[in-house]
């Protein structure tokens, strides 16, 4: 089976490999391993104080299934729906990080969402303070406004190791190979950045719009799977070229690991995000 890419996307960038899984697992579409945690994802954002920011009241989302996913990648791209924004909060920053099992924040950073309605793929290794997912471990990433209450999202994503054999085969395999061996052993976010490669590559190829579809059906998010597509690159993107630093509209990501000007809301234990308290830049709560 093909697959198909999405919609609108901006790409931020990233790449890596790495309980074992064995490479002739046979597993279909409808079978992604979920992450190893009994804690669900909380994919889709909801305003909490005068409502959504973004047009029609639409939220964020994230492309995984309620699940979460499987990843084989040290530092893994993370796929993001973003509605259009209202006009005054264009180029709004937003706070993108990683919570470890102890639900602690481990690295964090600044990023700009995009002035119109995309999908946009960001990649966990802005810079030389990021933090890599060990395997056999659970994570949780998580995305919120660090402006105005936008909603909240996080998911939780496990890395796991595949054997010598599957990572042979994926290291040989093309494009289109790849995407089967990601998809015959349940892994999400490379088979779904496989997916992002395909359709960016060919993006009037029908057969993989109509997979695009199937994989978000599959996700249950295929309310978005008709945004048009839009890539861009960051100007510190590691497949940069000089026609995506041309066309970018995104700014350069802005590290701040371990600095506190803005906090995501992080109590014992998860919450759900209307229940979140968000922090004004000070450090005081809104």
């Amino acid at each position: 089976m093909r697959f198909k890419v999405i919609s609108a996307i901006a790409l931020l960038s990233l790449t890596g490999l790495g309980t074992e899984i064995r490479a002739n697992t046979s597993v279909q579409l409808s079978q992604f391993r979920p992450a190893d945690t009994t804690e669900p994802a909380y994919r889709e954002g909801g305003g909490t104080r005068g409502g959504s920011v973004f047009e029609g009241g639409s939220s964020l989302i994230a492309l995984t299934p309620v699940t979460g996913g499987i990843t084989i990648a040290e530092y893994p791209t993370l796929l993001v729906y973003v509605p259009q924004p209202e006009e005054s909060l264009t180029n709004s920053p937003v706070e993108m990080g990683l919570k470890n099992e102890e639900d602690h924040v481990i690295y964090k950073t600044i990023i700009q969402l995009p002035p119109q309605e995309s999908i946009i793929a960001i990649n966990l290794k802005q810079d030389e303070t990021s933090i890599s997912l060990e395997p056999n471990k659970t994570y949780r990433w998580y995305i919120y406004s660090t402006r105005v209450d936008s909603g909240y999202i996080e998911v939780p994503i496990t890395r796991i190791r595949p054997d010598e054999e599957l990572s042979q085969a994926i290291e040989k395999a093309n494009l289109q190979e790849r995407f089967n061996l990601y998809n015959q052993n349940g892994i999400w976010y490379e088979a779904l950045l496989t997916l992002f490669e395909l359709r960016r590559a060919n993006p009037n190829d029908t057969t993989l719009i109509r997979e695009w579809k199937e994989l978000l059906h599959f996700a249950e998010i295929e309310k978005i799977a008709d945004v048009p597509l839009l890539f861009i690159e960051a100007p510190n993107s590691q497949n940069q070229t000089p026609d995506s630093l041309e066309n970018s509209e995104l700014n350069t990501p802005n590290p701040v690991k371990n600095d506190t000007q803005f906090k995501p809301p992080n109590p014992p234990g998860f919450r759900p995000p209307e229940q979140r308290i968000p922090h004004t830049p000070d450090g005081g709560s809104r």
